[in-house]
């Protein structure tokens, strides 16, 4: 039998070499697989990824509404104005209301006493 040359020699053992890695990263593998499964690490790298994702989205979104809120000082101040006095209205309205039923209830009392206009009884 003729030797094989010193090349094909080489290359056995370069093959021979990378398969001992490709079966070691397997072993590694394998090994993590088992201390946390695929499924769990895939959720927790997702996780990770969305909550990444929010906070860099609520960063922008503050940032851009600083630099509005600055640009729109003036319109700001005019809706927190009438934001107040809104609500300035709506906790009174019960206040007005009594006061209002108060004024109904009189205006009979006063409509009875004094004479209609037009009528003799303003001049005897």
């Amino acid at each position: 039998m003729s030797r094989l040359p010193a090349d094909f020699e080489e290359d056995r053992m370069l093959r021979e070499r990378a398969r001992q890695t490709v079966a070691a990263n397997v072993a590694q593998l394998r090994q993590s697989l088992a201390a946390q499964g695929l499924i769990s690490r895939t959720a927790q790298t997702l996780t990770l990824n969305a909550r990444t994702r929010i906070a860099a989205g609520a960063r922008d979104l503050v940032t851009t509404a600083q630099g509005e809120a600055k640009a729109n000082q003036g319109l700001i101040a005019a809706v927190g104005a009438g934001l107040l006095g809104a609500l300035a209205l709506w906790f009174a309205r019960k206040r007005r209301a009594a006061t209002a039923r108060v004024l109904d209830e009189a205006a009979p009392d006063a409509a009875a006493s004094s004479p209609a206009p037009g009528s003799d009884a303003a001049h005897p």
